[in-house]
């Protein structure tokens, strides 16, 4: 037991650095040991074995600490190229991030058509794309939106996609992982963003509602993800929270229901209408808010997060602030009060190229394997 401990504490910092270096860019190895709170002899034990595994290198710039020159440390943005594909309800797009979750060039996108008539051909093509400007790219991940499981002919659609990943790995050589895109979204909130934190929750408001809860920088846990079905829970304003069929929450909030609540072609044109006034599309909006806070509020309750970060159409198109009144409402007053609410801050590119993080995180934990 002790042994595990050792190695999961082992991994713990390894991360740990990695995340430093993402966050702050450039590190000496003295800054290193005040934030991490460990001894210099430790953190330059850590820092020559990423260093030895190409994670990290010497910067050109250098600092002057306590009378010795050392280094600036940083991330080597020469590392891995990773090939990220997204699939949405709309769309399918693909681009290569580097290891430091930049964005390399113009995504290659395709309607969500092309890619239901003949998803073999499709996913190939993206891949082959990007092998020609890329040479050698060796590591590549597949988001998928939910929501596409909507063609009642493709029910099985994350199996599906899993078996044709399978087919691509032995055609093209490469190795590939599949996740959901509220995980991949909330691994770039992890990496990049304001998951700094013991505990947070993502939450995906767009076709579907869905929410991932990483339990993070625990000693001997590393990160715990309890991914959570908000989406289909059954919510009214009586019974606040249950699960069944009825009245789920995403017949409130999710975006092909708020266009048929509202006679909208799209959900541009709802949130246009939403925008202009028009008193149908703001009692349509009032009551997706109240059934979102009542179920937000049961999730703080329930697992008493630090922070709860948004993405999605429903709340990037509209102000925080009156659905956090909602969230008040349905929560713990002592619990909310402790749980910061706040709408993502990251970039549409460095929201989705968090599906690259899958990859990264593995490297970290057993780079050896790989």
């Amino acid at each position: 037991m002790a042994g595990m401990n050792k190695i999961l504490m082992a991994s713990y910092n390894r991360i740990m650095v990695m995340k430093l270096l993402y966050r702050y860019e450039k590190l000496s190895i003295k800054e290193l040991t005040q934030k991490m709170k460990l001894t210099i002899s430790a953190i330059s034990k850590i820092v020559r074995k990423l260093q030895k595994e190409d994670f990290i290198t010497l910067s050109s710039e250098f600092v002057h600490c306590t009378g010795n020159h050392q280094g600036l440390w940083c991330i080597n943005k020469d590392l891995n190229f990773f090939l990220c594909i997204n699939i949405s309800s709309t769309m399918i797009s693909s681009f290569v991030v580097d290891s430091l979750g930049n964005c390399l060039d113009i995504p290659k996108e395709e309607d969500i058509k092309f890619f239901k008539k003949n998803k073999e051909e499709c996913l190939f093509s993206h891949f082959l794309y990007w092998q020609t400007l890329f040479a050698g790219l060796k590591y590549a991940s597949i988001s998928f939106n939910r929501s596409i499981k909507q063609d009642k002919s493709d029910s099985t659609e994350e199996a599906s996609l899993t078996s044709l990943a399978a087919v691509l790995e032995v055609r093209l050589g490469i190795k590939i992982k599949l996740e959901n895109s509220c995980y991949t979204m909330s691994l770039s909130e992890k990496w990049l963003g304001s998951g700094h934190s013991k505990s947070f929750i993502f939450i995906l408001v767009d076709e579907d509602v869905e929410a991932i809860n990483i339990i993070s920088d625990n000693f001997y846990n590393e990160s715990v993800v309890i991914p959570i079905q908000l989406g289909h829970m059954t919510v009214t304003a009586k019974s606040k929270v249950s699960h069944g069929s009825r009245n789920s929450l995403v017949e409130y909030v999710g975006n092909k229901y708020l266009c048929e609540k509202n006679n909208s072609s799209s959900i541009e044109q709802f949130y246009t209408s939403l925008k202009n006034g028009d008193s149908k599309t703001l009692l349509v909006y009032k009551e997706a808010k109240q059934m979102l806070g009542i179920a937000i509020g049961n999730i703080i309750n329930l697992f008493s997060p630090d922070k709860i970060i948004f993405e999605g159409s429903f709340i990037q198109e509209n102000e925080l602030t009156p659905l956090i009144e909602e969230i008040k409402k349905s929560s713990l007053p002592y619990l909310f009060e402790n749980c910061y609410i706040n709408k993502t801050r990251l970039t549409t590119e460095q929201v989705m190229a968090g599906s690259a993080f899958l990859w990264i995180e593995e490297f970290l934990k057993n780079s050896s394997t790989l």
